[in-house]
């Protein structure tokens, strides 16, 4: 039996015909995970830790027979989920993520108990899941989990980092420790952001992080469902509605930095930090048309534009690609376009799209840890639609077989993704279109280590904490509770801080118009604009107005108050 699968060498040589162009130099080799569990990491996390909501306490395999703790049936080879799928939906998302993190460590203890295996990779390919809420130990070991496994592991490691990630580490950590007795440990921070050490890999349980993960996986999920409105739509009505929604609660077109705090523009954040906030540019708005595009059951990128001879540069404009069932197509949220065809399509007929940079990873990094298959088998049982892990080769060669057909085989997307972990941007000739993977869910790994970021923010911008919970529920579509909870917020006038009165204001009309009272919008939005004539929200609430005024059968007033712009191209104009 073998006891450490998961030394392993390179990833062998790539064919002639795969050109490589060299973006950026790895920031050293791969590493090759270490002997054994208690290996010293960045990552290392005690796993008695007494403060630790996840801790895991080794136990002996339980009896056969129902586990009333973990809910859970073990029957030989067979594990069976016993909690009922509408008791569980009936938790908040917080306390569902914990009871999955709990029963995989009584399946990942169960397990090693009967096969006598402790390394976490020889104990997920020893696994299947028949059906949901079943969970069969095999008589083998599955030597393609294996190879999934090891490439989802270069993919996740030795990710580089840029000066601006580090000094921004470099000011959170400064700011955060003047204001704390205790010490931030800076070179931990940007160890996190180079993705995962072997010890972090190889975990046998859910961290903290893994944990908020699945919770935030379950509510990005019922966000996107809202957005949508309906189950039997098809996939050209789900992204309209999708990029709709990003359209007025992402991309607002402007980016407002704290005062007198420079290098903090609140935009270094999660996809549900960006809609919570309602602002975003135009990446991160693609990121979270991507997010919800996904849990909606559709598989998206983010895709980087770049302009003619200057592919060794920043971006210029950033957008989302999404398969539907006509295939892949180019997705615009921050100007409200949907093309009719895929990046690689568009790429052969102009320069517009002809050099994208095409990012197969705008997931979290942790979905692609041996730990969250286990998690996927058990989230299944309760959710079937959900997926928390991701096998990088798969979506890979999924792209590749969608957009070339058959002179795609498997050997090909192994080569591209032995590629991109190397930091290597890899053109698929002979189009100029490239794949590579995407530093930036990973850089976020950072910012959030320790709750760094999450702190940083709260001191930043005090008013997100008081408005977090009406906000929530209003992007949750529970528009009644928002607004129940917004009205509670009405006497708070924010002396300390004065952007409170501002957000909580503008949202309050956001609110009205989903719930379609329109004259409660064209009512508030001018009183709105004299309170805060300078407020960045002006754009978005004239457009929020012409639209309310337009469906009221206003069009004249309608396209005086929101004539066409250059940053609103597509669906959103007045015409």
């Amino acid at each position: 039996m073998k006891t450490n699968r998961l030394m392993w060498a390179g990833l062998g040589t790539v064919v002639a015909c795969v050109a490589v162009y060299i973006i950026f130099t790895s920031a050293s080799s791969m590493d090759t995970i270490r002997t054994g569990l208690g290996a010293a990491g960045p990552e290392v996390e005690s796993s008695t830790s007494p403060n630790s909501p996840t801790q895991h306490t080794t136990v002996s395999m339980p009896p056969p027979g129902f586990d009333a703790r973990t809910q859970l049936q073990f029957d030989g080879d067979r594990i069976t989920v016993r909690m009922p799928p509408a008791e569980f939906l009936a938790l908040p998302y917080a306390e569902r993520a914990q009871i999955i993190s709990r029963q995989i460590s009584a399946v990942v203890d169960y397990v090693s108990a009967r096969t006598g295996m402790s390394d976490i990779v020889n104990i997920v390919c020893r696994l299947d899941n028949p059906a949901p809420g079943v969970i069969q130990i095999r008589n083998d070991f599955d030597p393609a989990c294996e190879d999934i496994l090891k490439l989802n592991y270069s993919f996740s490691t030795n990710v580089r980092t840029s000066a601006v990630q580090e000094r921004f580490i470099h000011t959170m950590i400064s700011s955060l420790s003047a204001d704390t007795s205790g010490h931030l440990d800076e070179n931990e921070y940007i160890q996190k952001m180079h993705g995962f050490s072997d010890t972090g890999f190889m975990r046998r349980f859910l961290s903290d992080e893994a944990v908020q993960y699945i919770e935030l996986a379950m509510t990005v999920r019922d966000i996107a469902r809202a957005a949508i409105g309906g189950r039997n739509r098809s996939s050209r009505e789900k992204i309209e509605a999708l990029m709709d929604w990003v359209f007025v609660n992402v991309s607002n077109h402007f980016v407002r930095q704290a005062p007198g705090f420079e290098d903090f523009a609140d935009y270094n954040d999660r996809p549900l930090g960006y809609m919570l906030r309602g602002m975003g540019d135009c990446d991160r708005s693609a990121w979270v048309l991507c997010r919800l595009a996904d849990r909606a059951g559709m598989s998206a990128h983010v895709v980087y534009l770049h302009k003619p001879g200057e592919e060794n540069r920043a971006s210029w404009h950033t957008v989302t690609e999404i398969r539907t069932d006509r295939g892949w197509q180019a997705v615009d949220p921050f100007n409200n376009i949907i093309y009719d065809k895929s990046v690689l399509q568009l790429s052969r007929e102009g320069d517009y799209f002809k050099r994208s940079w095409i990012f197969p990873n705008h997931v979290p990094p942790l979905a692609y840890l041996p730990v969250m298959k286990i998690a996927d088998m058990i989230c299944r049982s309760y959710i079937a639609d959900l997926e928390l892990f991701v096998d990088v080769k798969k979506t890979v060669y999924a792209y590749l077989s969608d957009e070339y057909g058959e002179t795609t085989n498997p050997g090909k997307a192994d080569q591209y993704v032995g590629l991109m972990s190397r930091s290597y941007a890899v053109q698929m000739m002979p189009d100029e279109v490239s794949l590579t993977r995407w530093e930036m869910p990973f850089w976020i790994r950072g910012y959030y280590y320790e709750g760094a970021f999450r702190t940083y923010k709260r001191k930043k911008l005090p008013f997100m904490a008081k408005i977090r919970e009406a906000r929530l529920e209003q992007i949750l579509g529970h528009y009644d509770q928002a607004g129940k909870l917004f009205e509670s917020l009405k006497n708070d006038t924010g002396e300390s801080d004065p952007r409170f009165a501002e957000e909580r204001d503008y949202f309050m009309i956001l609110n009205a118009y989903y719930e379609q009272d329109y004259a409660s919008v064209e009512r508030d939005v001018p009183l709105y604009r004299e309170k805060y004539p300078e407020t960045p929200r002006n754009t978005m609430l004239r457009y929020l107005l012409a639209h309310s005024l337009k469906t009221t059968g206003d069009l004249l007033n309608a396209r005086a108050i929101y004539p066409a712009e250059a940053n609103f191209q597509g669906r959103g104009k007045i015409d």
